[in-house]
């Protein structure tokens, strides 16, 4: 009873905390939610790990700093070469407009002369280059472990869902209707029918925490891979992977 309420208690704040987010007055009541069904696995693949890739803005940030910092580079690499330059200048009387004098400049930098300074500025450049991309290789990384590790997740929710809806509660539901039909006949204790109610209301929550734990998952995912719903996912992972995707490439930025 007293875990009862405390459910109560922390739903009404996840209510609460939502209306805030939602912009809502703080206690609008919400309708009840229908239990969601157990939904198909979802694997690893190629496809989803390039959606993620695509949609983790982090990522993006990274290659973009990789692009900048390579620019920065080449620039760098270019002011070490010598530069020439050539000018013309002209003047020309106020009264008939013809040339009066003419000018023509040349100049030529010489950056061997400070080619030191030259070099450590490119070497500079080029480290902030190379950190640039293990930056963005570690994000890429991070995406893909936890992309697998929300894989791993609902996949062990799912397979608990599936056990519980297709053995033990059925199991436990014989279980129950046999220890009533031994009490009404006088073989057996009414204790026996309260313990297997008791484990079939055990095992009916905990199926309903499988289910929510999968749907969880299955919103983490979607939120990760840029997905509108769950029809999405099983798009991009309802097919076991090939060998060869198993371990899919990080697509170039």
């Amino acid at each position: 009873e007293d875990e009862a309420v405390t459910r109560r208690a922390e739903r009404e704040q996840s209510a609460v905390a939502l209306n805030r987010l939602l912009n809502r007055d703080l206690h609008a009541p919400w309708r009840e939610l229908a239990e969601p069904a157990v939904q198909p696995a979802l694997f690893y693949t190629g496809a989803l790990v390039r959606a993620a890739l695509q949609a983790e803005p982090q990522l993006k940030l990274a290659r973009q700093e990789t692009v900048s910092a390579q620019a920065a580079a080449d620039l760098t690499h270019r002011d070490r070469l010598p530069r020439v330059a050539v000018g013309l200048q002209a003047w020309q009387y106020a009264g008939d407009g013809e040339l009066r004098q003419e000018t023509v400049t040349v100049s030529l930098s010489v950056p061997w002369i400070n080619h030191a300074a030259y070099d450590q500025d490119w070497q500079r450049d080029r480290a902030r280059k190379r950190a640039a991309d293990f930056e963005a290789a570690d994000r890429a990384l991070a995406v893909r472990e936890e992309l697998h590790h929300h894989i791993v997740d609902l996949d062990v929710a799912r397979r608990r869902a599936v056990l519980l809806r297709d053995q033990l509660i059925p199991l436990t539901r014989q279980t129950l209707a046999s220890a009533q039909a031994a009490w009404e006949h006088d073989l057996g204790p009414l204790q026996d029918i309260l313990d297997a109610h008791r484990l079939l209301l055990a095992d009916q929550l905990a199926l309903a925490r499988a289910v929510a734990a999968q749907a969880d998952r299955l919103a983490e995912l979607a939120y990760l891979t840029g997905s509108a719903d769950a029809a999405r996912l099983i798009t991009l992972a309802g097919t076991p992977p090939a060998a060869a995707d198993s371990h899919p490439p990080d697509p170039l930025p």
